[in-house]
């Protein structure tokens, strides 16, 4: 004669194959997010590190005189951006176009532009444009970035203007700049003075020192930082905040 499970056995067993059945859904869940984190920090990376590289490349290929960061002095309403002027040539960014002295040719003006996509975000964009052929100076570009021509997109997900993702405070909140901000450093009375960041090129305050800023607080330096906003499935955004700094050679 067979005997039959009790109903107390029954509880237990189910109870057992219940909390087993359930450890395995929470590191299935576990497991997923863990992936999906990895694959989107490999993708928020490449694609920065991308855009780092071309910002890098543009800045150290250009004239500190010629550079303009926006929105900033005779950039009013302007996207967040910059121009600059730069020895590599529109269609061969890569390369440095030099005379046969070894001095520059100012080959093309170079334009970054904060371009918005929805309510929150945007693209970082990058395009070029040749200069005369008898433009012998690295000039200021009269041109603003956002008057776009054929664009090349560098990162996605940038954080526009005046946008709040988070409750009490930074990266997730952004100023007039968004997520995409070029300021030029300056060091107060010095090389060792307290640092602080402007929107007035060095050579402007050499020409004309103005509202407090004196040639002495010149750096040869810009700073960059992109703010990045990652949507996950778990609906849950993240706010990525990179910073760096580049000395034009020129």
């Amino acid at each position: 004669m067979r005997r039959g499970f009790t109903l107390y056995e029954l509880l237990v067993g189910s109870g057992i194959a219940f909390a087993a059945l359930a450890l395995i859904v929470s590191l299935f869940i576990i497991g997923r997010r863990t992936s999906e984190a990895a694959y989107s920090n490999y993708l928020v990376s490449r694609d920065t590190e991308n855009g780092i590289a071309w910002l890098r490349r543009d800045l150290q290929n250009a004239s500190l005189a010629s550079i303009r960061v926006y929105p900033g002095p005779g950039g009013a309403g302007e996207r967040p951006g910059l121009s600059l002027g730069s020895c590599a040539p529109a269609d061969q960014p890569t390369r440095v176009s030099l005379n046969a002295h070894g001095v520059p040719r100012w080959s093309s003006q170079v334009y970054y532009t904060l371009d918005p996509v929805d309510d929150r975000t945007g693209r970082l964009m990058r395009w070029s444009a040749p200069t005369p052929a008898n433009q012998l100076l690295p000039l200021p570009s009269s041109t603003m970035p956002s008057a776009a021509n054929d664009p090349r997109v560098l990162l996605h997900n940038v954080l526009l203007p005046n946008v709040s993702v988070f409750q009490g405070g930074a990266p997730g909140n952004t100023d007039a700049r968004g997520g995409f901000r070029a300021q030029f450093v300056r060091r107060a009375g010095g090389e060792a003075g307290a640092e602080s960041l402007s929107d007035t090129n060095p050579s402007q305050v050499s020409l004309s020192p103005s509202g407090g800023l004196q040639p002495s607080g010149n750096t040869r330096l810009i700073e960059v930082e992109l703010r990045l906003l990652h949507r996950s499935t778990t609906g849950k955004p993240s706010v990525y905040a990179i910073r760096f700094r580049v000395c034009p050679r020129y």
